[in-house]
C-alpha cells in the first residue's frame, strides 16, 4: 500500500503495516499517487505530486528515477495515465495550483502545459468526442470542464459548469445509448452531466441533466450497480453529511470511475475500461487478470551487420539502419558502439507502435587499423532487450586499394587493370585509387602509385586537395 502523508514522505507498506521504503520530499503529498508501467521497460513506477511544487516519479524500490517542477502546488490533483497522442506510448496528466496542466512522457519529459486554470480535481482519460482517441477530461477549480491533449493549443472542448470544482470528473455511459457523459459535482452543491450525443455534430459539450442538492461535494463521485439491476448508480459524499445515492436511465460502459479509475486505484486507463465492463457486466469474476495490460513492442532491425569496406583516413562512411517496431506498444531504443570511430547520430531514440525510423551510423577513422566491433541496441522489448549489431571496416591510407595495410605495385597493378576494364574497382576503392585528387582513376594514379613505392615521393597530391584530409 502506497501512503503519502504531510510529513513529506511517501511511504509503502506491507501488508502488516511494516514500512518497506519511503521517498522524502520537501513538502505534504496531500494526493494520491499513481502506479503504471509508464516507461514500458517491463515494470511498474509511482507517479506522484507533492506541496514542494514537484512531480516525482519512482521506481518499485523507492528509488527516483526523476522529477518535475512546476509554479504551484499539486494539492490535490493525481495524475491519470493514457496514451492521449496514441503513439504507443503512455503520457500522465497532472493538475497544478499554478493553473497549468501539464502533460508528461513516462521518462521524465515535459511535451505539454496547458494553462487551463487552477486544478484541485484529479484529470481522467475517456474519448468523450469520439475520435477513438483518449482525452485528458480535466475538471478545473474556475467552473470550466477542458477535454485536452499533449500537442493541442487549445482545449478539443470546453464548458461551464455553473460551480467552482474539486470533486474529480467520472465518465461513464449512463442511459445505456453508447454514448458516454461525463459527470462533475461543484462546490455551490449541483450535479451536473454533459455529453456530446450519440453522433457528435459539434465540438459543444452540452448539458444532459442537472440535479440541484444546496450542499457543496469536494469527495470523488463514485459509479457503478450495486443492487445489480443493470442501470448504473452514482454516489455521491455531500458536505451536510448525506450520501447520497442516484440512480441513472440505464447501465451502459464505465469509462473513468472513482478517484483513478479502478479500485487499486493505478490511474492508468487501460485499466479504467477493464474496471468499468466487469461492473457493468455484474462482477469482478476474471477481472483482475486484465490488470496491467502490456502492450508490447517487437523490435526488428535491418540490415544484421554493417561493412563500411574501405574507407580514407579522416574520411566519414556513412550507412543506414532501419529500425521497425512491429509491436502494438510504443518502442524506446537506446544506441552505443564499442568503437569510438564508428558512432550514431541518435543516442535514444522513440519508434510508435507499427512504424520505422532511420539511425545514421557514421565511420569515421583517424588511423590505418581494422575496425571490428558492435553497435549495442537497447530496447524496452521484453523478448530483445539488448541487439548486437556487427560491424567492420578499414581505415585506409590513399594508395592503398587492395586494402592490406601496405601501398605496393599490387595498388598500381589494380589501378592499370581498372583502366584497361580487366577489373572493376568499388566506389570505395576507386576514391583511394584517385591518388593525384582529379576525379578519375587513370594511368597517372598508377604512376604516382609506383614512385611512392620507390621512394621517390612521400605523399599523393590528392592528400592535400580539397577532397580529401
Amino acid at each position: 500500500m502506497l501512503v503519502g502523508c504531510w510529513d513529506g514522505r511517501l511511504y509503502l507498506l506491507e501488508e502488516d503495516g511494516k514500512i518497506r521504503w519511503s521517498f522524502r520530499t520537501g513538502g505534504g503529498i496531500t494526493s494520491s499517487p499513481s502506479i503504471f508501467d509508464l516507461n514500458s521497460d517491463g515494470r511498474p513506477e509511482v507517479i506522484f505530486g507533492s506541496l514542494d511544487r514537484n512531480i516525482y516519479c519512482l521506481d518499485s524500490s523507492g528509488k527516483k528515477l526523476w522529477g518535475i517542477g512546476t509554479e504551484g502546488e499539486i494539492r490535490l490533483s493525481s495524475p491519470a495515465i493514457a496514451d492521449f497522442d496514441c503513439d504507443g506510448f503512455l503520457e500522465a496528466v497532472v493538475g497544478s495550483r499554478d493553473g497549468i496542466i501539464y502533460f508528461l512522457r513516462g521518462y521524465g519529459e515535459l511535451i505539454g502545459g496547458f494553462k487551463g486554470g487552477e486544478m484541485l480535481a484529479s484529470p481522467g482519460a475517456a474519448d468523450l468526442d469520439g475520435d477513438g482517441a483518449p482525452e485528458a477530461v480535466c475538471a478545473v477549480w474556475n467552473q470550466t470542464l477542458l477535454g485536452l491533449r499533449p500537442a493541442a493549443k487549445e482545449p478539443l472542448w470546453k464548458r461551464c459548469v455553473g460551480g467552482n470544482i474539486i470533486s474529480s470528473p467520472v465518465v461513464a455511459d449512463l442511459d445505456g445509448d453508447g454514448a458516454v457523459e461525463v459527470v462533475v459535482a461543484t462546490c455551490s452543491g449541483e450535479l451536473g452531466i454533459f455529453g456530446f450525443g450519440k453522433k457528435p455534430s459539434s465540438p459543444e459539450l452540452k448539458l444532459v441533466m442537472k440535479i440541484p442538492i444546496n450542499s457543496p461535494v469536494s469527495a470523488p463521485i463514485v459509479i457503478g450497480d450495486p443492487d445489480a439491476d443493470g442501470k448504473l448508480e452514482l454516489m455521491v459524499g455531500f458536505e451536510d453529511g448525506y450520501l447520497r445515492c442516484f440512480e441513472m436511465p440505464g447501465g451502459g460502459e464505465v469509462i473513468w470511475a472513482k478517484r483513478c479509475g479502478d479500485p487499486w486505484n493505478t490511474g492508468a486507463y487501460h485499466n479504467a475500461l477493464s474496471y468499468g465492463r466487469a461492473v457493468v457486466s455484474g462482477g469482478m469474476n476474471g477481472w483482475y487478470g486484465t490488470l496491467h495490460p502490456k502492450l508490447y513492442p517487437f523490435i526488428s532491425i535491418e540490415p544484421s551487420e554493417l561493412d563500411f569496406g574501405k574507407v580514407l583516413i579522416g574520411s566519414v562512411k556513412k550507412l543506414l539502419l532501419i529500425v521497425e517496431n512491429k509491436g502494438p506498444g510504443g518502442l524506446l531504443i537506446r544506441l552505443s558502439s564499442s568503437d569510438p570511430s564508428v558512432k550514431t547520430t541518435l543516442t535514444l531514440l522513440e519508434v510508435p507502435a507499427g512504424r520505422k525510423a532511420e539511425v545514421e551510423v557514421k565511420f569515421h577513422p583517424q588511423k590505418i587499423s581494422r575496425c571490428a566491433g558492435q553497435l549495442m541496441v537497447e530496447s524496452n522489448d521484453p523478448e530483445r532487450p539488448l541487439l548486437r549489431i556487427p560491424f567492420e571496416g578499414k581505415a585506409v591510407r590513399l594508395g592503398d586499394v587492395t586494402g592490406n595495410g601496405k601501398i605496393t605495385a599490387l595498388d598500381a597493378s589494380w589501378v592499370l587493370r581498372s583502366c584497361a576494364g580487366l577489373k572493376v574497382l568499388s566506389e570505395d576503392e576507386a576514391k583511394i585509387a584517385d591518388v593525384n585528387g582529379d576525379g578519375k582513376v587513370t594511368p597517372r594514379d598508377a604512376g604516382l602509385i609506383l614512385k611512392c613505392v620507390v621512394g621517390l615521393i612521400n605523399s599523393f597530391p590528392g592528400e592535400r586537395s580539397p577532397g580529401n584530409p
